[in-house]
């Protein structure tokens, strides 16, 4: 079994994505079905088939499980945030290469954003002068 740890922000959008109840949903909330994360050390991550436990702050005395899922897909991910967001692209093993607004505007919204601008605005502020990224792209669904 396999763990991941997301913040406050996305426990609502993973909960639409595995089909659980949210207690008092706001406007439109935007499924997460994917999480995009560094290539670790160890070269350990989900592998498809595995059961993984999705929770808010993990190691926090305030964290909690969000709910359980099925690893159905884990690729490398490269992504490229330019000075002028229509040069901005994603590369992955299942969309090819993403860099028109539209497909990026789908990635985002399948990482639990509204669109690319949200996602954008979201890295710039968690990874301040990342613009190249290299990681993996973990997908799933309810188990």
């Amino acid at each position: 079994m396999v763990a991941y740890s997301f913040m406050p922000r996305f426990v609502d959008p993973i909960k639409v994505g595995l089909w659980i109840l949210i207690e008092n949903p706001g406007p439109l909330i935007a499924s997460k079905r994917q999480t995009i994360r560094a290539e670790r050390a160890d070269g350990r991550h989900a592998r498809p088939g595995d059961l993984l436990q999705l929770y808010c702050r993990q190691r926090h005395p305030s964290g909690f499980l969000i709910g359980k899922a099925r690893c159905i897909d884990a690729t490398r991910i490269e992504i490229g945030f330019r000075r002028k967001r229509r040069s901005d692209w994603v590369r992955n093993a299942m969309d090819g290469l993403l860099d028109r607004p539209d497909g990026l505007d789908e990635f985002a919204r399948r990482d639990g954003f509204q669109d690319w601008a949200e996602l954008r605005e979201f890295w710039s502020v968690a990874h301040p002068g990342v613009d190249d990224f290299k990681g993996v792209m973990i997908r799933w669904e309810p188990p």
